[in-house]
């Protein structure tokens, strides 16, 4: 069949034409199965459907790899096609969805294009040569250490991430190191940090739940707001979800006090910390009052 050039939409057509085998904002192709190449509208093509070049796809771009175009924000993905840079709102494809994310150290990722740096380990953007940096966090923790005395503390806090290889659903781990903050601090600075800096590390699996746990954590009596005696727990553990280094994440407390008394704590909606990435010298935040997520 002889086809004309410059074909509109929908009318069967040649590629062998070229550019010029459809009219205006069209393109010749054949997908979804068709034996026939039609000509499509520029920009029809929905997220994950057959592509093979840019122009096609609603999201401005396509994985020419996979031949899939890649999906919007917020709309279902795939981790072998990804989320398009092409949006007011750059994401990253996490658990089957476009999420939000910011490209920097530190934030999730699946694929190199979905980070600054162009480097993608474990699920997370690290720097070229390949580390994710350490960042600065207040720690706020409402777990009632002393009975009667329900104020939150403050902790000067430092995680990062890396991603040697793990088992089976474990795509990196997490460090935490803290140090308490001595009771009435406004701002965090070093300068007001009090007793020693505690540091552990723990699996962060693919579905973002991480488990950090302390042989042993001491809370100096220059932290608290109450009795002043030194709180000793063995051990401790902190769980929860973590995402990014760039973004607040959470940690339910669960352990044994072993000095000054012995009890145990964690299983109530206040035995949790928040994590807000902070930088040093800034004013502390104020708790959420809520449980994790």
């Amino acid at each position: 069949m002889d086809l004309q050039a410059s074909q509109s939409v929908s009318q069967p057509c040649c590629p062998g034409r070229g550019i010029d085998a459809c009219g205006a904002n069209l393109f010749c192709a054949a997908f979804d199965g068709r034996s026939q190449p039609t000509c499509y509208p520029e920009r029809s093509r929905p997220d994950l459907g057959e592509c093979s070049e840019d122009r096609q796809c609603a999201s401005g771009e396509c994985n020419v790899r996979a031949q899939r175009c890649k999906s919007t924000f917020g709309a279902s993905c795939r981790d072998d096609v990804g989320c398009s840079t092409r949006q007011p709102q750059r994401s990253v494809c996490r658990l089957g969805s476009c999420d939000a994310s910011a490209g920097a150290v530190g934030d999730s990722c699946n694929l190199p294009e979905d980070c600054d740096s162009h480097a993608c380990a474990g699920g997370f953007c690290v720097s070229a040569s390949g580390a994710a940096k350490p960042e600065t966090f207040t720690a706020i923790c409402d777990e009632e250490w002393v009975a009667g005395d329900p104020r939150e503390l403050y902790f000067h806090l430092w995680a990062d991430v890396s991603f040697e290889p793990g088992g089976a659903g474990q795509r990196g781990s997490l460090r935490i190191a803290w140090t308490a903050l001595e009771s009435g601090s406004k701002t965090l600075d070093a300068s007001a940090r009090v007793g020693a800096t505690t540091s552990a590390r723990g699996p962060v699996a693919t579905d973002d739940k991480y488990t950090v746990a302390f042989d042993r954590f001491v809370l100096p009596a220059a932290a608290l707001h109450g009795p002043k005696s030194e709180i000793e727990v063995t051990p401790l553990t902190l769980s929860g979800s973590f995402t990014s280094l760039a973004k607040p994440f959470c940690a339910r407390l669960s352990g044994t006090i072993h000095k000054p008394v012995e009890r145990r704590i964690g299983g109530t909606p206040r035995s949790v910390c928040w994590f807000y990435p902070t930088t040093p010298g800034a004013p502390l935040p104020t708790f959420p009052r809520a449980s994790c997520p």
